[in-house]
């Protein structure tokens, strides 16, 4: 059952009302409410890397070593040929040796024709000749330079700036001083609140954290209007380790995503995990999981779950729920994200923030919070695991 929203301050009675049951009836002095740990995001990346920036708008440098896997582009019908057109011929340089994988045949950069063709010694090394075949894989085994010779042409990669923005989160809640003078059964309702809605804002912090998108427009109802900024989370940058399980969880399957999700970034990992995806790990993979003190993971209670690739820390994420996000799973590499907020408006609690002349309480949750989501091919997306 959805919980009833009231928009409205808090009164005594008439709009807004607060519960009639709380002040009269007899009931525990304590009310139970759901959802009160739901920002395990949040908290890593707070412990792990917080920090605040200088402006809204925030940047950071990415880079990538030269890859050293290609693809041949077009067979070769004959044995003899020497010309060879590949997908990405930035990869190499003049006296590159390149091996086919499918047949072991080395070659030798011996001129480049144009971007992604070359004339090559084939057989380099003493190795045979075979037919090359469209889209055989290659690995590229560096330089073979000769004697005497020059230098050789300089390659390096471009380092490529991102950017992300702090978006501004408010979660106010109002009182009549009425309501807050009369006595009731239960907690003082005004720290009940700011505990309550503290918690509500933590959760709105945390699905930014997952599911925003970077953005800005300085326009409402197509009027000019103050800048509004949007964060983007972690989903919005993953592409390349991103796996449909097809609705069928098997741990053949989740293992070929962790031999993708470890080749770059660290060899220990988080996955947050929705419950029912938690619930198929623990039915499948029972042997490679691990019970691991809450002291010993920040504060969260986790299993470690030892795979082939790397050992991942598995948090079950209450917040994944629905038809879609409730069959998914993320791989977080924490070296390579971090919290941010705009200096001096990280989370703040303002109170009595009501008109001068209103008899009434108001308070707010105040946060203006981003991220730094770093080389998205440490992290990974699940979908469809359940």
């Amino acid at each position: 059952m959805a919980p009833t929203i009231n928009q409205l301050m808090r009164a005594n009675a008439g709009s807004g009302a607060i519960l009639a049951a709380s002040k009269v009836i007899q009931m525990d002095d304590e009310i139970f409410w759901l959802d009160s740990e739901k920002a395990p995001l949040a908290l890593l990346t707070a412990k792990v890397s917080k920090k605040a920036v200088m402006a809204p708008d925030y940047h950071w440098l990415e880079d990538e070593r030269i890859p050293t896997l290609d693809r041949i582009n077009g067979a070769l019908s004959t044995t003899s040929w020497t010309t060879i057109t590949v997908d990405n011929g930035s990869y190499y340089r003049v006296g590159s040796v390149f091996r086919i994988q499918r047949t072991g045949e080395v070659l030798y950069v011996e001129s480049k024709d144009s971007a992604n063709q070359f004339q090559c010694i084939r057989e380099f090394g003493g190795t045979s000749k075979a037919a090359i075949l469209d889209n055989d894989q290659i690995t590229i085994l560096g330089g073979a330079a000769a004697e005497g010779a020059t230098s050789g042409l300089s390659k390096t990669t471009a380092k490529v700036v991102k950017t992300n923005s702090t978006e501004i989160i408010r979660s106010p809640f109002e009182f009549t001083n009425t309501e807050l003078a009369t006595e009731l059964y239960g907690p003082d309702d005004l720290a009940y609140q700011q505990k309550k809605v503290g918690v509500e804002h933590a959760i709105d912090i945390e699905n930014k954290l997952w599911f925003g998108e970077y953005g800005s427009s300085d326009t409402l109802s197509g009027a000019a209007s103050p800048r509004i900024r949007t964060t983007g989370g972690i989903d919005e940058v993953i592409s390349t380790n991103d796996a449909d399980f097809g609705g069928i969880f098997n741990m053949v399957t989740f293992f070929g995503f962790a031999e993708d999700v470890f080749r770059y970034g660290s060899g220990k990992k988080v996955m947050f995990a929705a419950p029912s995806v938690v619930s198929n790990i623990s039915l499948e993979g029972t042997k490679y999981l691990e019970l691991v003190p809450t002291d010993q993971s920040l504060g969260l209670n986790v299993q470690r779950l030892i795979t082939p690739h790397g050992d991942l820390m598995v948090v079950k994420h209450n917040l994944f729920e629905g038809d879609t996000y409730g069959k998914r799973a993320y791989v977080v590499d924490l070296e390579n994200v971090g919290y941010r907020f705009l200096r001096g408006r990280d989370t703040k609690l303002f109170t009595n923030i009501q008109a001068n002349d209103k008899d009434a309480r108001k308070d707010e949750y105040r946060t203006d919070m981003g991220m730094v989501r770093r080389l998205e091919k440490t992290h990974g997306r699940i979908k469809n695991a359940a």
